[in-house]
């Protein structure tokens, strides 16, 4: 990303972010979605996680509901001003503006988490090498960076890029060489919980992805060495 279409991404996120939850994010879906998430990656409480592109810090908030010390960064200041307003009606959440490619933290979490960011928004996803690696080198030793990205499957371009799952596979094996790579829907984690996450229900939710069209959850859970 240059400097020109950093700025120009800025811009887009601050006057997005002045809407109120903005991506129109359901937390009858989210909730569990994220409680199954850290029970699967076996998070325990007062572990310390990065949300890296957190946005107005909807999932901020989730991962510090289910008891996670959460510190959420994103460009956007509207966003994270956002972010600060509502942690006061829900869960304490600290926030501090950075661009990922340039993170000035060199604190290192149990955890690293990504969701759909903007970033990785692109045609050209093996430019997202560089900050994915500087990320995991955020993560502590046999910490986890955990990637989730919403897709269709479909490798289709436009407003939003619909990534396969053997291009994010192959982007996070560049820097990790563990990588355990699932697709699931919110239905499941209502459902199955934390058993959610498993191939035998990502081969399925692959099938139905690519003859309905419907999307998922593309989570990746990345241990450090």
């Amino acid at each position: 990303m240059t400097d020109s279409q950093r700025l120009a991404a800025q811009r887009f996120y601050d006057d997005a972010y002045r809407a109120d939850n903005y991506f129109a994010h359901k937390l009858r879906l989210y909730r569990p979605f994220v409680r199954s998430l850290v029970a699967a990656a076996g998070l325990k409480r007062g572990s310390d996680v990065l949300d890296a592109g957190c946005g107005q810090g909807f999932f901020s908030h989730l991962l510090a509901a289910e008891g996670m010390t959460v510190y959420g960064t994103d460009m956007s200041v509207v966003g994270l001003k956002r972010a600060r307003e509502d942690g006061d009606r829900r869960t304490k959440a600290r926030f501090f503006a950075s661009d990922l490619n340039y993170l000035p933290s060199t604190h290192k979490f149990d955890c690293v988490f990504v969701r759909s960011c903007s970033l990785f928004n692109t045609d050209r996803l093996e430019q997202c090498v560089p900050p994915v690696t500087r990320l995991l080198e955020m993560v502590k030793s046999n910490g986890l960076f955990i990637f989730v990205y919403n897709t269709n499957l479909s490798a289709a371009s436009g407003q939003w890029r619909q990534h396969r799952l053997e291009d994010i596979r192959s982007l996070l094996e560049q820097s990790c060489p563990r990588v355990d790579l699932y697709f699931v829907n919110k239905v499941d984690t209502l459902v199955f919980g934390r058993w959610a996450f498993n191939k035998p229900l990502t081969r399925l939710n692959a099938f139905l992805a690519g003859r309905t069209g419907y999307g998922g959850e593309a989570v990746a859970m990345c241990r450090t060495q």
